[in-house]
């Protein structure tokens, strides 16, 4: 009746090729009222599958138990349900994917995508479960009378985690006094004392006003916790909700309605869209399958990418789930399923599908690899403009405005990054390798400038938008402009300090050359000198 069991190896026949030419097939279907029936039977066994959250079921009940409205339970699971599902009941295989308008479910290995599939929306799913609930079908009996507890004891193990990350000056002002019996002595033992603890309204009331009263200073004081991580607002709309009103469900199964599992075809793609396990994996990866290469190939450069490893919560992000990465090719392992192995050819032939359908990427992600590469071609066409201002300014520091920052490149980005204490970093520029950059915010460029010119002359093209022509201009470094108010100054009044230039006018008699000389000392000439020595005048420039 079921599938090859648990840790049974998926077959690949018919051909990746051919497999991917039946979903893109299927895909294409227009939908018609008869062109997919999903039995009631089947859809509850999907149903009951709880998405691949761990113990679904008695946070389903837990939840359901506070009779909130429709449309909050319809919230409640759109955010427990995520991947997908594969189960095989007596009427066959299907396939269950949990999108954001509902549960796409469909008979054979994939759904996610089918325009065929049975889409059974978030609030319908809500009101069907409240009805399995209601007739003992839809959790066993142990996990229905558990589930109160198991609530209690996830938010008693998020108050001990909260409060063990208190600061030091938390501590020293005593928030969450009801909590002073717990000293870390042992996780297991505290979080099941404060699980029974929270069953007594008056401690409950207690420990909520506390954290009322925590919450409020946390948020002015952020410092109030070593670590950010908890999710502090929804912990506290946990603890209101321990005083709703019940409303209490029983189940006659010692047990759920047995089906088989097995990996979705959609599971698969979405693992496999991950990417690798290092950071960038996924956009290198991306930007390797836009350019033609052999499978050999992008075979190889996918094993190199992925190397030898692997990590849990792979599949739908169940937790016993797992991928493992190596020599061979990429293994799927999840509970109750076949493994799916793949090689390394079959994975690059599935991920340049992915690609091509335009699924690899979300659409945030592409969003911001097209903004990626939008800038790279910018610096890309820009660098070739810098080229060319380099070759007229050689022995200048140049800036190069891209956007709202000042790049500096090669040897030039070296001697600034040392000067500035920069961080020096590389570019891939097509035909030029990897190339060293740095680069300072438009809005401090003065300061920069200013440093740089102790040691450098600087050349600066300012481009404020990437469609007028560049304004370049060149500040002389300190020394160089000294040198130039020297020799400025030579021009004009000699080596000796005699006015080279006189006024016609007054070549009447040596006696008056005698008398400008004199007169520019003592700033009779009316050039503004008066009793500086030249030293002094060029340390005012």
């Amino acid at each position: 009746m079921f599938d090859a069991p648990a840790g049974a190896q998926m077959s690949f026949f018919p051909s990746e090729a051919e497999q991917i030419q039946s979903i893109a097939e299927a895909e294409s279907v227009t939908p018609s009222a008869f062109s997919m029936f999903i039995s009631q039977d089947d859809i509850d066994h999907i149903l009951r599958a709880g998405g691949n959250a761990d113990a679904a079921r008695m946070k389903i009940a837990a939840e359901f138990s506070k009779q909130k409205p429709l449309e909050d339970r319809a919230v409640f699971l759109e955010k427990l349900y995520y991947g997908g599902n594969g189960l095989i009941t007596d009427n066959g295989r299907f396939s269950a994917w949990y999108g954001d308008d509902g549960i796409h479910i469909a008979t054979g290995d994939t759904s996610r995508y089918l325009r065929s599939a049975q889409v059974i929306g978030w609030a319908d799913a809500a009101e069907r479960i409240e009805e399995l609930l209601d007739g003992g079908a839809f959790a066993a009996n142990l996990e229905v009378t558990e589930a109160p507890r198991y609530e209690r004891l996830g938010i008693a193990v998020d108050v001990w985690n909260l409060y063990h990350d208190f600061s030091d000056e938390a501590k020293s002002l005593g928030y969450l006094s009801c909590l002073g019996n717990i000293h870390s002595t042992s996780f297991p033992e505290e979080t099941e004392r404060l699980t029974d603890d929270l069953l007594n309204p008056a401690f409950r009331d207690r420990l909520l006003s506390e954290y009322k009263v925590f919450m409020d200073a946390y948020r002015e004081n952020r410092a109030l916790l070593r670590f950010h991580y908890h999710k502090s607002q929804a912990l506290l709309t946990r603890l209101e909700d321990l005083s709703l009103p019940r409303k209490e469900f029983c189940s006659d199964m010692e047990a759920i309605p047995e089906t088989g599992r097995f990996i979705t075809e959609d599971e698969i793609a979405a693992s496999l869209a991950n990417g690798s396990s290092f950071e960038g994996g996924k956009t290198r990866i991306y930007a390797f399958f836009q350019t033609s290469h052999t499978p050999k190939e992008n075979a190889d450069f996918l094993k190199k990418e992925y190397g030898i490893g692997g990590h849990t919560h792979a599949v739908s992000r169940e937790s016993g789930s797992y991928e493992d990465h190596g020599s061979k090719g990429i293994t799927l392992k999840k509970a109750g399923c076949a493994d799916v192995q793949m090689n390394w050819n079959k994975v690059a032939s599935r991920i340049s599908e992915l690609i091509r359908m335009n699924r690899y990427f979300t659409p945030d992600e592409q969003a911001l690899y097209d903004k990626a590469q939008a800038q790279d071609v910018v610096r890309n066409t820009a660098y070739d403009s810098y080229n060319a201002i380099k070759e007229a300014h050689p022995d200048d520091i140049v800036l190069f405005q891209v956007g709202d920052f000042f790049e500096i490149y090669g040897e030039d980005a070296k001697q600034a990054a040392e000067l500035l204490d920069l961080n020096l970093t590389t570019r891939e520029i097509p035909g030029a390798g990897r190339v060293e950059m740095c680069g300072v915010p438009s809005h401090n460029l003065e300061m920069y400038v200013e440093k740089l010119r102790d040691k450098y002359d600087v050349t600066i093209a300012e481009a404020p938008d990437f469609r007028g022509e560049r304004h370049i201009y060149t500040l002389r470094s300190i020394d160089h402009e000294a040198e130039a108010a020297i020799n400025a100054y030579e021009a004009e009044f000699g080596a000796d300090g005699t006015r080279v230039f006189r006024d016609p006018r007054r070549r009447a008699s040596s006696a008056h050359g005698a008398g400008t000389f004199g007169a520019l000392q003592a700033g009779g000439d009316g050039s503004g000198f008066g009793g500086y020595g030249l030293s002094q005048r060029l340390r005012s420039l």
